[in-house]
């Protein structure tokens, strides 16, 4: 068995032996090939991993390092560039912001306070907004600040400027009033009329341009006052500026000024109602926004009311005076005794004096007063008087009339 095993194992050894060189004599370019290119590749493997070491070693801590120099390099560009693009989105916004101390000095020197607080109010609004303010709304509010001034600086301007408007709104009455009042001679019935309306149109548009003022006044400087405005100065100018205006301009129409008649008592006693209603109605409108002078008014009311009910009282006493004294030229031509002609024709002819019938209506003059026609006359003036005197008789003013 076992040597039989071992010419089999000798047998198959020789088949190898002898496949084994067949194949190398058959493959030889073959087995050359390989081992080339087994030692190309083994001496690849060995430049690779050289590579490999140095890419590890030297160039990949380059490249990162490189990295990091090249951030830090940029980091300021890219900054810039950021607020040069948030500047060009921004820019109709950093204009208009800009041109806000520019418009509030334009305002200013134009008179429109109102829409330059307006301004200033927005500018101080957009810096609240922010816990530490950008330095653009810094500088801009102080140009807003040196612009604008402090409140109490523009307020004594505005009213100036409003006083100005209303004396030129009111110039062209007040030259036509005093033109009829400064006119020699006694007032026709038609300068009259035309004083009465020119004196209500005056108060009508003084009261108009006062209350008006006031309440812009009011609305600008003292509803909503800046940090450095005192409302108590703010609020006295405003008082002493109506007091001014009310003294220079409406007061000179109602009371005498260095002895001379005030425009008022030019008016008849017909015509003074309307106008006294107007004055009390132009009190009362002024008087709802702090401007109380109905005390004043009063007074002045008064004292035209007593000048012009004696002027009116006097006037008929001084044509009877008149009418005794100064004979007509009929009566210069052929003198008659004053029976002749201070009786009627009829109470003259008639040997008893004419009785008052108690049935006589009261519209109609007793007969014993129509006999005698210049005490009828003189009458019917007093009569006049006194009926003009009920639409306007203060009580106050009662002390005149004894």
């Amino acid at each position: 068995m076992l040597e039989t095993l071992n010419e089999l194992l000798k047998t198959q050894l020789h088949h190898l032996t002898s496949s084994l060189t067949s194949l190398t004599h058959m493959s030889y370019p073959t087995f050359v090939s390989l081992y080339t290119s087994t030692s190309a590749f083994s001496s690849s493997l060995s430049e690779f991993s050289s590579s490999l070491d140095s890419l590890l070693d030297d160039s990949l801590p380059a490249l990162e390092s490189s990295m990091s120099n090249w951030n830090a390099e940029t980091a300021l560009v890219l900054a810039t560039r950021r607020k040069t693009l948030t500047m060009l989105e921004s820019y109709d916004k950093l204009r208009d912001l800009l041109d806000i101390p520019l418009l509030i000095n334009t305002c200013v020197r134009n008179s429109y306070f109102s829409e330059a607080l307006s301004l200033a109010a927005y500018a101080r609004g957009l810096i609240s907004h922010y816990p530490s303010p950008p330095l653009i709304l810094t500088s801009v509010l102080a140009e807003i600040e040196g612009a604008f001034g402090e409140e109490e600086e523009i307020a004594p301007s505005f009213l100036s400027g409003r006083e100005l408007c209303l004396k030129g709104s009111l110039e062209s009455l007040r030259r036509d009033i005093f033109r009829i009042t400064d006119a020699e001679g006694k007032l026709s019935s038609r300068d009259q009329e035309d004083l009465a309306k020119y004196l209500g149109k005056y108060v009508g548009l003084w009261r108009e341009g006062v209350y008006d003022l006031i309440t812009q006044y009011e609305s600008i400087f003292l509803t909503h006052p800046l940090q450095d405005a005192s409302p108590m100065k703010l609020h006295a100018l405003l008082t002493t500026y109506v007091l001014h205006v009310f003294r220079t301009q409406l007061l000179p129409l109602l009371v005498s000024i260095h002895s001379s008649q005030p425009p008022i008592a030019s008016l008849p006693m017909s015509a003074l109602p309307s106008l006294v209603t107007q004055l009390t109605y132009c009190a009362a409108a002024l008087a709802c926004v702090g401007a109380e002078f109905r005390s004043t008014l009063a007074r002045c009311v008064n004292n035209a009311n007593r000048f012009i009910s004696n002027f009116e009282w006097n006037t008929p006493i001084k044509n009877s005076r008149d009418t005794l004294d100064s004979p007509t030229a009929e009566r210069k031509v052929n003198p008659h005794s004053p029976s002749a002609w201070l009786l009627t024709k009829e109470a003259l002819e008639s040997n008893h004096l004419p009785s008052s019938s108690s049935t006589v209506p009261s519209h109609n003059p007793p007969s014993l007063l129509t006999s005698y026609l210049p005490l009828a006359i003189h009458a019917n003036e007093v009569i006049e008087v006194l009926n003009s005197l009920r639409a306007c008789a203060p009580i106050s003013a009662a002390r005149g009339y004894t």
